[in-house]
């Protein structure tokens, strides 16, 4: 069985839906409204990180189960946010995990997987391509927070899965980014796209696909970065998005994210990650397509 905390989020959502098409039962940790309430297979919990009986009544519904796998999604994860409030989003992305982690301690947790950021590898300079025996060298306070989680997770004995931008349309009451893009090119409108900011993006069906294979698979390996075999921008995505939709692609206008001043803390330009150990361990040498599995 299955335990998401974070269920109700957007990765949360693809998780469950993957999960449930495999016939799995699944416990969700829900911050706001279950994505699948009437579920049979879901049992859906409310969470709230930062209520000790929360974690307690969570740790006491898991020792009740056997053969847990456990992904962790929760976190403060707009680096503007974390700059804005850096004890705040340590608080939630640090301490109140590790509280977490201790809590389960006596648990039949099979596997658990931390999921965690490509910004705790920094800047991709001269072309470099981050595996995952690169140290960390994150360049704000969001990236910093993830690399002391992980430190946590692997100090566990338990894994950690790094993740740069996913994209899809929500599965939740939430609208994604995606859904937004999609909604102004059906419209006719136009919409503004970074061509900088280069990232080794994943659809969330795909990176959900991966992260569940290795929940199932043995391995000496504890941290994996789950990506596309090659880079996109935002403005990459936005053209893909006007295809699935049928749009004009002249409606997607490039831009630049480094001249936009819509961030407020500084973000590296290029994380280009390598997926090898990923392929190596889940026996798969098939493409991982940055567009692959999205749904209109």
């Amino acid at each position: 069985m299955y335990c998401i905390a974070g269920a109700d989020g957007f990765f949360g959502a693809y998780l469950q839906r993957a999960l449930l098409a495999k016939g799995e039962r699944v416990i969700a940790l829900n911050h706001n409204a279950p994505v699948f309430p009437k579920e049979e297979n879901v049992l859906n919990l409310p969470f709230e990180l930062t209520d000790p009986l929360c974690i307690k009544n969570a740790a006491g519904l898991l020792r009740k189960e056997c053969d847990i796998r456990l992904i962790y999604l929760i976190a403060e994860h707009a680096p503007d946010k974390v700059k804005a409030d850096p004890a705040r989003a340590a608080r939630i992305n640090r301490e109140l995990y590790a509280d977490f982690l201790t809590a389960i301690s006596g648990c039949d947790i099979r596997a658990l997987f931390y999921s965690s950021s490509d910004t705790v590898y920094g800047e991709s300079r001269n072309g470099k391509v981050f595996t995952e025996e690169d140290a960390p060298a994150p360049i704000n306070a969001y990236g910093q927070q993830k690399a002391e989680a992980e430190e946590i997770t692997l100090a566990q004995g338990f894994s950690v899965a790094r993740f740069s931008y996913m994209f899809a349309p929500s599965l939740t009451h939430k609208r994604h980014f995606f859904d937004q893009i999609t909604d102004k090119l059906r419209a006719g409108e136009k919409v503004e796209m970074f061509t900088d900011f280069i990232r080794s993006s994943l659809p969330y069906p795909t990176a959900a696909e991966y992260l569940l294979r290795l929940t199932e698979t043995e391995t000496a390996h504890r941290i994996f970065n789950i990506c596309a075999d090659e880079p996109t921008s935002k403005y990459d995505i936005g053209l893909y998005a006007a295809r699935l939709c049928g749009a004009d692609p002249a409606l997607v206008v490039p831009t630049l994210g480094k001249e936009a001043g819509v961030f407020t803390e500084t973000r590296a330009e290029a994380i280009v990650m390598s997926n090898a150990r990923l392929k190596r361990t889940v026996g798969d040498g098939a493409a991982i397509r940055p567009f692959a599995g999205i749904e209109s």
